[in-house]
């Protein structure tokens, strides 16, 4: 479903930019469409197959109308000129549904991406890792923009995640980072590229058979001790190459770098470098073409420009994450996890809330139940004042355990707190990082936790 205005200052005349439109919307298997603003009335003559269109003139109509929406079961694209203030609209639908929201912010997305593309040069091409259905945004949905920013390859950890991105239209060249050598006819049907890490599976390849091509991405280990091949290997695999069918291609040789964020193990990753090169020149010896080099995943893209080679690959970066805490400042947060008050109540500070009676507040005052919990992926060491919910301008301690649908927040003596506020669980004035810190943990486990029954909406613009 996705929600879209009118645009402003494109360039482009009417038709042709509706045309345009109108072809990414058929691309990306859009369903229902709901138009907003005078302009983008006449989108609706060039839209393809069996697609619900409805008509707005000014977003209130659309708030207006918004008990006839159902969003039950739908992920939901809201973009737009800023003159619309279409933020009310995914305020309006985490109320609706009373359930926790966690809203993608693809503008952000091309922020963090025009950051890290800044310190390349022109011919470095970029790789976006979004496995784990994209830290948790949703594959195809970020997929969908990350083609329409050029991007240059796609990173799933799964086949089936790859096939799933191509069912829905998506073109950008897709490398599959744990795959296995019987999945090699899936792959070449779906024109998938797999990373290939031990000599057992280069020699399957031996047995490959199609008209088609394969690309595959060899993965060379130089200390991270995962998959890949290690510097005694190199001699046989570079045997097993030479019996491969003609139609197999390298696409790359690569590595993963075990420490890129932290200063004090650069020399470890110097060597780890220094290896790479070395097994990378013995494995292309004899081959008729150079396959492409890359090692730098997020961190290392601005720690060590030396290494930008042919690729670099950037994951937790495109969200605004940097782990290294050297370019946050620069970056700009994509997710934001909301929740609502379903119910306030008076407490006394001899009362004990919870299960076990593990939750007190500091003095007499009000507590709000909001509607999320451990079952939405908010983890329960967030529980017993160890993390802090905003609501209004303001941080609210968490009381006792966080329970499996709900959890339980101190909001003192605050009475302009109601029921139905939107909470920030994290997002844009929480980080994410603030939560793991609380957690014990690190942001790539805090969004991969958050769960499928979470709406999922996207907005840019």
């Amino acid at each position: 479903m996705v929600f879209l205005t009118s645009f402003e200052q494109t360039g482009l005349e009417t038709k042709v930019l509706m045309q345009r439109i109108a072809n990414l919307l058929t691309d990306a298997h859009v369903s229902e469409i709901h138009a907003i603003g005078k302009e983008i009335q006449t989108l609706n003559k060039y839209l393809h197959g069996n697609v619900q269109f409805f008509y707005y003139e000014t977003t209130e109509e659309v708030l207006n109308s918004i008990e006839k929406i159902s969003i039950h079961d739908a992920a939901v694209l809201v973009k737009g000129s800023r003159k619309y203030g279409l933020e009310r609209l995914s305020n309006v639908f985490s109320q609706k549904r009373h359930e926790a929201v966690l809203e993608t912010d693809l503008q952000a997305v091309g922020h963090n991406l025009r950051f890290y593309s800044s310190s390349l040069a022109p011919q470095t091409g970029k790789i976006a890792v979004i496995k784990a259905s994209a830290y948790g945004s949703g594959s195809h949905e970020l997929a969908t923009f990350l083609e329409h920013s050029k991007i240059d390859y796609i990173a799933v950890a799964y086949v089936d995640e790859g096939v799933d991105l191509r069912q829905k239209g998506i073109t950008t060249p897709v490398m599959v980072l744990n795959s296995s050598a019987e999945q090699w006819q899936d792959c070449m049907r779906w024109d998938l590229e797999p990373e290939v890490y031990s000599l057992d599976f280069m020699n399957k390849l031996q047995t490959f058979e199609g008209e088609k091509s394969l690309k595959i991405h060899l993965k060379l280990d130089t200390g991270m001790f995962r998959l890949g091949l290690l510097p005694e290997d190199i001699s046989e695999a570079k045997k097993i190459i030479s019996q491969w069918p003609v139609n197999i291609t390298i696409a790359s040789v690569f590595t993963h770098l075990v420490s890129s964020e932290m200063p004090e193990h650069d020399k470890y990753t110097h060597e780890q470098v220094k290896s790479y090169l070395e097994m990378y020149d013995v494995l292309s010896k004899g081959l008729s073409y150079k396959p492409k080099k890359h090692v730098l995943n997020t961190a290392g893209i601005l720690r060590f420009p030396e290494y930008h080679f042919d690729f670099v690959r950037i994951g937790l970066g495109l969200y605004g994450i940097d782990v290294s805490n050297s370019f946050a400042g620069k970056l700009e947060k994509v997710h934001t996890l909301k929740a609502r008050i379903l119910q306030i109540k008076n407490v006394k500070k001899s009362d004990r809330i919870g299960y076990n009676r593990r939750g007190s507040v500091l003095q007499d005052g009000r507590i709000a139940i909001i509607n999320i919990g451990y079952a939405d992926g908010l983890m329960r060491m967030a529980g017993n004042g160890n993390f802090s919910i905003k609501i209004g301008q303001n941080l609210y301690p968490v009381v006792g355990n966080v329970n499996m649908d709900l959890t339980i927040v101190d909001i003192g003596n605050n009475m302009d707190i109601q029921v139905g506020d939107e909470v920030e669980i994290f997002g844009k004035h929480v980080p994410v990082e603030k939560l793991a810190e609380a957690c014990k943990t690190i942001p790539y486990e805090i969004l991969t936790r958050i769960a499928p029954r979470v709406k999922r909406v996207y907005i840019k613009g």
